[in-house]
């Protein structure tokens, strides 16, 4: 509480209008009410997720294109999730190393620990095949979308 206090008290100018309200804000803020806020964003997300992936996977069973263009319709999904993922829940990320991806044909092996690396690395990378687990074609729809999709 005193760094508010002495943060309030200096003049830092637009920074006191903009960072100290902020920190002032935040420790003012009810927890219950943050903790609802999140869970509401979560609840939307995972809403968005669901639906999001349910229409991308029929696209990509029902549309009889080329294997470029169903690849097309997963990258698109996969732009959608991060720009959901961004306006809804505020998550930001930063790409590092871009000038390291390959051109050519190549293994790019990632080591995943939540379900973002999935969708973005259909953003980040050149067209691409996966290797998945068997159990996730199982799924109706969408392990057919998998199958559409040349996963291995």
């Amino acid at each position: 509480m005193e760094i508010i206090k002495s943060i309030n008290k200096t003049d830092f100018g637009n920074f006191e209008n903009s960072k100290a309200k902020a920190y002032k804000d935040k420790a003012n803020s009810d927890p219950k009410k943050d903790d609802l806020t999140i869970l509401i964003k979560s609840l939307i997300f995972q809403i968005y997720f669901y639906c999001s992936i349910l229409v991308a996977s029929l696209l990509v069973v029902i549309i009889p294109n080329t294997y470029s263009s169903k690849f097309k319709i997963a990258r698109s999904w996969g732009s959608g999730m991060i720009w959901a993922g961004s306006k809804i829940c505020g998550l930001k990320f930063k790409l590092e190393g871009v000038e390291n991806i390959p051109k050519t044909p190549s293994v790019i092996m990632i080591r995943h620990s939540s379900v973002f690396e999935a969708y973005a690395q259909l953003v980040v990378f050149p067209q691409q095949t996966c290797i998945v687990k068997k159990e996730l074609n199982w799924i109706p729809i969408f392990g057919w979308a998998l199958k559409n999709l040349k996963a291995i």
